[in-house]
């Protein structure tokens, strides 16, 4: 018959002394508001969401994969568009 080992069976036997070597300093670290692991491109960005039928959706993606860009230079030439529609600097 196979014993079953229970959760705290199998952590009584884990050693919770950590190595010497593996010691952290537990110093609070200074840390920039929104420290996270964001891409440098999309540093001093803002998102902008829009929620579109699935459609709007696919036909972005095909005409990024068409014309070899991607998704984000193809929404941001269209917001140039519209800004030149309703004069204003072409930014996006």
């Amino acid at each position: 018959m196979i014993k079953k080992a229970t959760l705290a069976a199998a952590l009584g036997t884990f050693d919770r002394t950590p190595a010497a070597s593996a010691r952290v300093s537990t110093t609070p670290k200074e840390t920039p508001k929104h420290a996270s692991a964001q891409a440098p491109s999309r540093r001093g960005k803002k998102a902008l969401i829009a929620h579109v039928a699935p459609e709007v959706s696919k036909q972005v993606k095909q005409i990024a994969l068409d014309t070899d860009r991607s998704a984000q230079a193809v929404v941001s030439e269209a917001l140039n568009d519209l800004f030149q529609k309703y004069r204003k600097p072409t930014i996006g």
